[in-house]
């Protein structure tokens, strides 16, 4: 939602955005650039870098976080073989 994002373009607060710093709520690191925002282009926010783009939602419910992580599941697949027998399993 808009209201978590870090609001660069404020006069009263004259905030600079950090470059190479994690950010507070998402997986990811401010770039130091000020962008208009998605939701309302008349406001500028700190750009950020992250592995995946924030859904444009104006729910705040669900914050993705690390404790989250370990509810994941994944499933790895190998292959090997064994060239002087032959053998692939």
């Amino acid at each position: 939602a808009l209201e978590d994002k870090l609001i660069c373009n404020d006069t009263s607060t004259n905030v600079t955005c950090p470059q190479d710093q994690p950010t507070p709520n998402t997986f990811g690191y401010f770039t130091g650039k000020c962008v208009a925002s998605v939701q309302n282009e008349s406001i500028s926010v700190c750009e950020i870098h992250a592995w995946c783009p924030e859904e444009l939602s104006e729910s705040t419910e669900y914050i993705m976080n690390s404790d989250d992580v370990a509810n994941f599941t994944v499933y790895l697949k190998t292959v090997v073989t064994f060239t002087l027998f032959n053998i692939t399993l």
